[in-house]
């Protein structure tokens, strides 16, 4: 069984809106799968009919906790994280990717190539999307086999806020386990950006700088 994982934190009324289509759109396709929202924040928002945990998070938001909380709460051993803005297209790549975390083909597997913005109302230019990633994105989205996600020690804590903290969890994963990328594409829906982002973005910039060169060194080292 898979269980989906929907990280969230109230900031903004945007936000509680994609999380109910977000949530309409997965449990309509897989109405046999476990859900479960993981909210963070001041105070408990989510009172849909989707299970929840909830726990107590002051700012600045911190996706690695967020998700560390998650995937402890969770049950099963495939499971499918998901941003509470996304909607993979391709929706049955996560069958797919299920089956090979099943039989341990894959430990961790980004079940989509291509992302694309969904701008607000004001900015859309008749029904076209915004910016393809090209590949590299590797966010949004993510399977993974707990077992695996637990034995690397889980996210890394001290990337505060978003962005980052995907970039380090991709590095270390792929750098120990078994994965690989599905085609697909996901939409991410649009909500108003934090001011706080691009605060901590350059701090976490140079946290990752830091984490991949304290890696080679060691991997050079070794060699030596």
């Amino acid at each position: 069984m898979i269980e989906f994982i929907f990280p969230y934190r109230k900031d903004s009324i945007g936000r509680e809106k994609n999380l109910k289509k977000v949530l309409d759109f997965y449990t309509n396709k897989f109405p046999k799968e476990k859900f479960l929202v993981v909210e963070v924040g001041d105070e408990k928002t989510y009172d849909g009919n989707v299970p929840s945990v909830f726990q107590k998070q002051s700012l600045p938001h911190n996706q690695s906790k967020t998700i560390n909380f998650g995937i402890d709460s969770s049950s099963e051993n495939i499971l499918c994280i998901v941003d509470s803005d996304i909607i993979l297209l391709e929706y049955e790549n996560i069958k797919t990717a299920a089956r090979m975390i099943y039989h341990e083909t894959y430990d961790y597997i980004l079940p989509y190539l291509h992302c694309y913005d969904l701008p607000s109302f004001e900015r859309r230019n008749g029904n076209h999307l915004m910016g393809d990633s090209d590949g590299k994105c590797i966010g949004g989205i993510w399977m993974v086999s707990k077992k695996a996600f637990n034995n690397l020690g889980k996210m890394n804590t001290k990337y505060e806020g978003w962005g980052a903290e995907d970039d380090y969890r991709h590095w270390i994963l792929s750098k120990n386990v078994s994965w690989r990328r599905l085609g697909g594409t996901i939409l991410h829906l649009y909500h108003p950006l934090q001011k706080q982002i691009d605060k901590y973005s350059k701090i976490n910039t140079q946290h990752l700088n830091n984490d991949i060169s304290s890696f080679n060194k060691i991997q050079k080292d070794s060699f030596i």
